[in-house]
Parts: structure tokens; C-alpha cells; sequence
């Protein structure tokens, strides 16, 4: 892990070698998020199981629900970047806007009754 993760004191670092310090610690922070990903889904699980196991869902609930996670990104951001991925992916179908609005770590339903609220205007 590089020093100014630690001491939160980047003075010292130059950018390039502050970059291939974030390797490894990178990675490691990614493999954390994946255990705990994992972890939080068997937690949902079971508490969807007890659900229907106490009458609270119906028996096929796990056929109408979902559950998915998923973790913010740990890499150093380049949001310009990742926004003309976003508009590329979206201009070919690949994204939706709903899954656009997840990334910028939006909530979608808000953003379109905001929307909606500016028309109105």
C-alpha cells in the first residue's frame, strides 16, 4: 500500500511513482470488494429465504427477484474518460440509461422526476 494511503500525506510522491504504488493496493481493494460481494449476497439471500420461509414473500419470489451488487470503483477516475465510454456503449445499445445513472452513482427515478420538474418550467 503506497505511503500516503497510510499517512494521507502525498508531499513527498511524485504523481508517476504514486501510480505504481496504487497497484498492488488497488488490487487488493478490488479482491476485498469482491469477499464482501459475495458475503452480502449470501446474507440476502438467506434473509430472502427466511422471508419466504415465514409467509413475508410468496414461494417464487426468488423467480420476480434479482439481487445484485455491486462495489464503487477503486481505480483513480478519469470521469471525461468514462463518460465517453458511457455515451459510446449507450449510442450502441449496450447501456441503458437506467445503468448510465448507476455509474454516475445517481438514483434514476430522482433524476427523472427532476427532469420532468425542470419541463415544467
Amino acid at each position: 500500500m503506497p505511503e500516503f494511503m497510510l499517512t494521507s500525506d502525498a508531499s513527498n510522491a511524485n504523481f508517476s511513482s504514486t501510480m505504481i504504488a496504487e497497484g498492488p493496493a488497488v488490487r487488493m481493494f478490488e479482491r476485498w470488494q469482491k469477499q464482501l460481494i459475495e458475503t452480502d449476497l449470501e446474507v440476502m439471500h438467506r434473509v430472502i429465504e427466511h422471508a419466504v420461509q415465514s409467509g413475508r414473500l410468496p414461494q417464487h419470489a426468488w423467480e420476480q427477484v434479482e439481487v445484485q451488487a455491486a462495489a464503487p470503483s477503486v481505480h483513480v477516475r478519469d470521469r471525461l474518460q468514462e463518460a465517453k465510454q458511457s455515451e459510446i456503449e449507450f449510442a450502441n445499445l449496450v447501456l441503458s440509461r437506467q445503468t448510465w445513472c448507476q455509474r454516475a452513482g445517481l438514483d434514476f427515478d430522482q433524476e427523472q422526476a427532476n427532469r420532468m420538474a425542470d419541463q415544467t418550467k
